[in-house]
């Protein structure tokens, strides 16, 4: 016996001036049989990035480093049984410039030596499964890929902070650095739109993306819309979230009120610098000339709203693909406020504990001082203060529950990486030993919540081919060295 299946993955509401809204998955979209298997979902692959790296020294601590040294890996904690954290990456056959600030950038995702500053050797891992999940692309009103995030070190390489790949190596597309710019692309434009982060003027929409959604909204809160009880209640809750998550955008714009979002031409509308030329130019924030002045609540409000609207994106599955930064390769910032996680606290205060202004003020420097067998304290506090902030990203994820029960963070190819084994500019081989990775279990076909690290002790091209050949993917559509797998990363 089966009943009618009102609605499907891909129900949208839409309203004037081509705002999309994706429904939240309800028990309506899935046909209801007895005999029916929970549907599977959807391939996604998401990459997530952290600058500076995570030192080897640091590493081989794992999840208990001596007493009184922070553990910058607790804020992952809540998610060991969802993910596997490896050690031994090996990104040596990205060695080209000698600097993993571009080198271990280009290879994170892609294991591959960069051609040029703004162009990695070859694909990165989440758009080879994409190519091989949707070859024609993919369905009609969807982003075939979406990146964002928090940076500010461009300097003169793209890899520094772009880390989703054609095969040529070119950028997928550019990502979007500022709440607003994001929010316009999701909800800006008839679906699907270009990569441009500019929206349009011809579909600009001059209020709340929601007050064109009211008569659907009725429709579905009515009898003759066809939902349940419980149905009618999540899409209340998921448009009241959007509308929160609008209001937050148009609040961090001054003049703009939070009941409307004004869309312009211009991506910038943060009270942060953000665009060409930020390093280098710190006469916009710091007046010091290298990197820029920022608080941690300046540095952490922007992030979570912009991760907000990027885990949005996928549950309303706008997009299936892309990837998510938290500062960029070479960060330059100089953080100061307090920090607070559990029983951990700092005080950041970069600029006064390097007793510099400039480049030699900023964060990065503790990284290139960093002393074997000893606390780091700083190094230590930056990296917790980072994967706290990938854990919120990773919370939200795991929040949005899929058709069969595991949320996207249990579903998705998830891959966390970094620039560099150790940010101390002894040698290319030095720096691109032992590159911390993360990986999610991909739908169950990935190793993951062993209790502790996998010493992987082999080539990152390895790793990201293993869990690309996990999904059925060819030789033709592999990265890098295409020879072998890695059995101990397989479930």
């Amino acid at each position: 016996m089966k009943y009618k299946n009102i609605l499907n993955r891909r129900t949208f509401l839409h309203g004037v001036g081509g705002a999309a809204v994706g429904f939240p998955f309800l028990d309506e979209m899935r046909i209801k049989s007895v005999y029916a298997q929970a549907a599977p979902p959807p391939e996604r692959a998401i990459n997530i990035f952290f600058g500076l790296g995570m030192q080897r020294d640091i590493q081989k601590y794992g999840y208990t480093p001596p007493a009184g040294w922070a553990n910058p890996l607790e804020p992952l904690m809540p998610f060991e049984k969802k993910l596997a954290f490896l050690r031994g990456v090996n990104q040596i056959r990205a060695d080209g410039n000698g600097n993993a600030h571009y080198d271990g950038s280009s290879g994170a995702f892609t294991g591959t030596k960069m051609k040029n500053k703004s162009t990695t050797g070859g694909a990165s891992v989440d758009e080879a499964l994409r190519r091989f999940a949707y070859p024609n692309g993919m369905p009609n009103g969807m982003f075939q890929s979406l990146s964002a995030g928090t940076w500010w070190r461009r300097s003169d390489s793209t890899t520094r902070y772009i880390h989703s790949r054609k095969p040529d190596g070119s950028i997928m597309n550019r990502p979007f650095e500022t709440p607003k710019s994001l929010f316009n692309k999701i909800f800006g434009a008839q679906l699907p739109i270009s990569n441009d982060p500019e929206p349009s003027r011809e579909h600009a929409l001059r209020t709340s993306v929601l007050d064109s959604l009211v008569d659907q909204y009725r429709f579905y809160q009515s009898d003759a819309g066809g939902l349940g009880r419980k149905s009618r209640a999540k899409l209340a809750d998921h448009l009241d979230h959007i509308r929160a998550l609008e209001a937050k955008v148009a609040a961090s714009t001054p003049g703009v009120s939070a009941k409307r979002c004004e869309f312009s031409e211009e991506p910038e509308n943060s009270r942060l610098p953000h665009g060409d030329p930020i390093d280098g130019d710190g006469t916009r924030l710091s007046g010091d000339g290298d990197g820029i002045d920022i608080t941690v609540d300046e540095l952490v409000g922007e992030y979570r709203l912009i991760a907000e609207l990027y885990a949005l994106a996928y549950a309303c599955d706008s997009t299936r693909f892309g990837s998510l930064v938290f500062q960029s390769a070479g960060e330059r910032i100089r953080l100061k406020g307090d920090y607070r996680y559990n029983n951990f606290s700092h005080q950041f205060d970069d600029r006064r504990i390097r007793g510099s202004g400039g480049s030699r003020g900023c964060s990065h420097e503790f990284w290139h001082a960093y002393s074997d067998g000893q606390e780091n304290r700083q190094v230590r506090a930056h990296l917790h203060l980072m994967f706290r902030e990938i854990g919120y990203f990773l919370g939200l994820l795991d929040a949005i529950i899929d058709e069969n029960g595991g949320s996207i963070l249990d579903n998705a190819m998830i891959t966390i990486s970094t620039e560099s084994g150790d940010g101390r500019h002894r040698s290319a081989a030095f720096e691109l030993e032992g590159v911390f990775h993360a990986i999610s279990s991909a739908g169950g076909r990935l190793r993951v919540g062993n209790g502790g690290f996998i010493d992987v002790n082999d080539h990152a091209t390895m790793v990201y081919n293993t869990m690309l050949r996990t999904y059925g993917v060819g030789s033709n559509g592999l990265l890098g060295d295409r020879a072998g797998d890695l059995d101990k990363l397989k479930a």
